[in-house]
């Protein structure tokens, strides 16, 4: 009997350390599987793994800007959250940054306008706020287009952004050259404002540019059997230069409107002919004709009037004028006699 209860309690005893021993070896491979699979220290590996992936990618669009610490920087943060490392979506958060940069130094530049007591300095303010204004929609409209980048369109939509982001960076300078002779400091501190957003913008151009080079340099659209635009190809913003018949001189569509000052024509002023442009936004040309006679008048032609033209009896016959000028106190950005704002 006391044989048997020994024996009992030794199976029991090598049955009891063979569990442990089980045990043990179960927690060892789960432990090894965790950090096999992201736990613990492996979640912190593929985290490092990604900030690296994501930086080297924000560091290489970067490459060829004039300010690269302010495009790294402006970057990483959101591209770190997300692990963004797309060069297409590395762009859209460049272009998005740099809108609400613009946004924020257009209410600051508000602030600034309201306490303004020089009138030339508080013009060329509020000219600043329609330019700032302006240059977030190129962005906007840049952001869109690269949104609709793809293999078919790739020359186009590349061409389009560098001339949007082109007149981005443009209103900005024209914004600072309105303070020329002024006499408070609303100019210097214009300058301090703009200068992250007008790099943000130069780094944005110049990211665009260097894309479209290199995909000049593939020739990626022969693969598809198309090929890059030639410049004997129009451009999709001056396509309504066929509206003229080349060789003979005349329309090829009836205008819209007729604008002649001895009552001929559906008005007698180019302002009043501009009312009857759409509101919404259309893809065809709305033709203004201006028959021959000198209109003295200024026109704007805002930004929600799109594919307006223009077409006269010849620069000689058909003339716009005014006599607003600088000297006068007008800021050089408002003594145009056509003003374009799209």
């Amino acid at each position: 009997m006391a044989n048997n209860d020994a024996q009992i309690k030794r199976r029991s005893a090598i049955i009891g350390v063979s569990i442990l021993l089980l045990v043990a070896m179960v927690l060892v491979v789960m432990f090894g599987a965790r950090n096999k699979y992201g736990y613990k220290d492996g979640i912190e590996d593929n985290k490092k793994n990604h900030v690296a992936s994501t930086m080297k990618a924000v560091r290489t669009i970067c490459q060829p800007t004039n300010h690269k610490k302010e495009c790294e920087e402006s970057l990483r943060a959101e591209a770190e959250a997300d692990n963004v490392t797309d060069p297409k979506e590395l762009i859209k958060i460049a272009f998005n940054v740099t809108i609400k940069k613009i946004g924020e130094k257009l209410k600051e530049t508000d602030l600034i306008h309201k306490v303004e007591k020089d009138p030339r300095s508080k013009d060329a303010l509020d000219t600043c706020k329609q330019l700032m204004d302006l240059s977030i929609d190129e962005f906007t409209r840049s952001l869109d287009g690269i949104s609709e980048l793809d293999i078919q369109n790739i020359d186009k939509i590349l061409m389009n952004l560098k001339v949007w982001l082109n007149g981005a960076v443009t209103y900005m300078d024209t914004c600072l050259d309105g303070f020329e002779n002024t006499t408070s400091e609303a100019g210097e501190k214009m300058k301090e404002l703009l200068t992250s957003s007008m790099h943000m913008s130069s780094n944005a151009l110049a990211i665009i540019t260097d894309f479209a080079d290199a995909i000049s340099d593939w020739n990626v659209t022969k693969i598809v059997g198309r090929r890059l635009l030639q410049d004997s190809e129009t451009p999709s913003w001056v396509e309504h230069r066929k509206l003229l018949d080349a060789k003979t001189n005349t329309f090829k569509h009836k205008p819209n409107v007729t604008v002649a000052l001895d009552g001929s024509g559906d008005f007698k002023s180019i302002n009043e002919a501009l009312k009857k442009v759409p509101h919404e936004k259309s893809k065809t040309p709305f033709v203004i004709y201006i028959k021959a006679g000198v209109y003295r008048e200024y026109i704007e032609v805002l930004k929600n009037m799109t594919h307006v033209v223009f077409l006269g009896d010849g620069g000689k016959k058909s003339i716009i004028t005014g006599n607003k000028n600088f000297m006068d106190g007008v800021n050089t950005y408002n003594t145009a006699t056509v003003g374009m704002f799209l």
